[in-house]
This record gives structure tokens, C-alpha cells and sequence, in this order.
């Protein structure tokens, strides 16, 4: 007759541990990191297609003229009302105030910052995409 196996573990303080006492202690699923709920979505290039396209989105502000009228106020009432610099110090430099007053307001060689908000706003409204890279860019290009 065979008697039965136990596993267990021996600690350097002589204890013993079987595996079933280890077992209430195993981490069965990440609590830190959920399982991704859009994993059965994502397609061959590994992201999720916009739920419409970019193009029929763009195009809609021409075909309605509410959405035309939502954008343009929406754009307006958070970028075309002008902006300032904020200290978050109490005791602001003011060399690198004008350092970055100068380059806020000859960013871009052909554009006035506004005009640049303003456009990235109006896209970001209509079609919900963000072209925080090609903005980026836009700012830092250099004359």
C-alpha cells in the first residue's frame, strides 16, 4: 500500500508548509490590472476601430447645421476668449516670462496661437480625435 504524497515546504526556521495552506494565499487573477474588457474587439493592427469614421464626422458640420452651429460655439467659448500665463510660483521670473510670451505669440510662422487652438479645438469637436502630435509640432517648429 501506498501511503499518500503530501507537498510542503520547509522554511529556514525549521516550519512546515503544505501546499494547502498556501493555496489560500495564491493570487488567482490581478486585482491591480482587470481583464480587458475590449480584448474580443481589437482587430489585426491591435486597435479598436472608431465607432464612426473620421471622414463622415468631419464632413457632418457641412451637412448640419446645428452640429456646424455646437462646434463653433463650443470652440469659441474654450479657446476663442483669448489666454494668459499663470504664475504658479509667488515669485515668477520675468525673463522667463518673456521667454515664453515671446515664443507663445511667434509660435508658428504663418498662425497666431488662436489660430492654431482654434483649429485643433474645431477638429477635436467634430470628430472627437485629438492631433496632440501634429500640435505639438506646430509649437515647437522653429522659424
Amino acid at each position: 500500500m501506498d501511503k499518500p504524497a503530501v507537498k510542503a515546504y520547509v522554511l529556514k526556521s525549521g516550519d512546515v508548509l503544505s501546499t494547502n495552506y498556501l493555496q489560500q494565499y495564491a493570487v488567482k487573477q490581478s486585482k491591480q490590472i482587470p481583464e480587458d474588457v475590449f480584448g474580443s474587439e481589437y482587430g489585426e493592427t491591435g486597435i479598436i476601430a472608431p465607432l464612426y469614421h473620421p471622414e463622415a464626422l468631419a464632413k457632418l458640420m457641412e451637412m448640419n447645421t446645428y452640429h456646424y452651429r455646437t462646434v463653433k460655439t463650443k470652440t469659441r467659448d474654450t479657446v476663442g476668449l483669448g489666454w494668459n500665463l499663470v504664475p504658479t510660483s509667488e515669485k515668477p521670473n520675468e525673463t522667463q516670462k518673456e521667454k515664453v510670451l515671446s515664443f507663445l505669440q511667434s509660435s508658428h510662422p504663418e498662425e497666431t496661437l488662436e489660430e492654431i487652438l482654434t483649429k485643433w479645438m474645431e477638429d477635436y469637436e467634430a470628430t472627437g480625435l485629438r492631433a496632440d502630435k501634429q500640435f505639438i509640432f506646430l509649437l515647437k517648429k522653429e522659424r
